[in-house]
């Protein structure tokens, strides 16, 4: 997926989990027309020196953004940061700018916009073989990101007539072209259909170059684990993708410090038969993707 009109700017605070102050490196004026409600949550903030980063734009006031992602993210969002904003067209919204990525140790971008995931998933499984791919699907008592299908061709990959099914003066005059194969019984292994489905996750937690999830406690998350494995059990292919916000992460391991009941549903729905996908991806400024080269199983 792409982001049009991104800029970069300093983080100063968060309020709330839905929105922040940041000050644009670039002012912008129509931008700071639209702050005004805000700037009592940002001088009831401490006092804090972000250093030479926060410097430059000390000058200048700052903006309130809303931030594409409810979770803690304290890690990230630390006074000083860099931040990745994208200006939204709608012209009647209350903040000009979504807050959609954070740059980590000066240089290391983490995509955190909770939306992303689904849409670079989506756009993945289009090369993935399916013969659909339905979003939102509800099965039992959850909604799952994605049901999907894939026709399986039989062993002989030719389908069979059988004379049963195919009259004599049906033939006739027909442009049918009947090889030495009709009349042969059908194939006893016909193409069938696989069902699949996917829930997704996006990863934005790092500690020492690996992935950890949950960022917080998540009981729909443990709710969407115990219903694949029970959907596995009844005939689907089922899969849970971790999507890695950052690159330069391979795994995703379950955070058993914050949410161990999490941890061990995951290893329940493993054993059930559930697949544990970690997507690489490339992440930038301007676009968040599934890296090249991986396949659905």
């Amino acid at each position: 997926m792409k982001y049009e009109n991104t800029c970069l700017a300093t983080f100063v605070s968060r309020p709330n989990r839905f929105i922040a102050q940041v000050v644009l490196d670039e002012p912008e004026s129509e931008a700071e027309g639209s702050v005004q409600a805000a700037e009592p949550a940002l001088a009831a903030e401490p006092a804090f020196d972000a250093g030479a980063a926060f410097a430059a734009g000390a000058d200048r006031r700052s903006i309130t953004v809303h931030v594409k992602n409810t979770g803690r993210c304290k890690e990230l969002l630390v006074p000083g940061c860099k931040v990745v904003l994208a200006k939204s067209d709608n012209p009647n919204r209350k903040t000009a700018y979504d807050l959609v990525g954070v740059y980590k140790h000066g240089d290391w971008l983490f995509n955190i916009d909770s939306q992303a995931p689904n849409a670079v998933v989506a756009e993945w499984l289009s090369e993935q073989g399916f013969s659909l791919i339905k979003p939102e699907y509800t099965f039992g008592n959850s909604r799952f990101d994605f049901y999907m299908e894939r026709i399986v061709q039989t062993a002989g990959g030719k389908q069979q007539f059988h004379p049963a099914t195919v009259s004599a003066d049906s033939r006739a005059g027909s442009d049918l072209n009947l090889d030495s194969d009709f009349g042969r019984d059908p194939d006893p292994n016909p193409a069938r259909v696989e069902r699949y489905l996917l829930e997704v996750k996006g990863c934005t937690l790092e500690v020492d170059g690996v992935g950890y999830f949950p960022d917080a406690p998540t009981e729909r998350g443990i709710k969407h684990l115990n219903e694949l494995a029970a959907a596995s059990k009844e005939g689907f292919r089922c899969a849970v993708a971790f999507v890695i916000g950052m690159e330069g992460v391979n795994r995703v391991l379950p955070n058993m410090e914050t949410h161990p009941a999490f941890g061990d549903a995951l290893a329940h729905a493993e054993a059930c038969g559930v697949r544990v996908l970690n997507l690489r991806c490339d992440v930038s400024q301007d676009e968040f993707r599934v890296s090249a080269g991986q396949r659905f199983f």
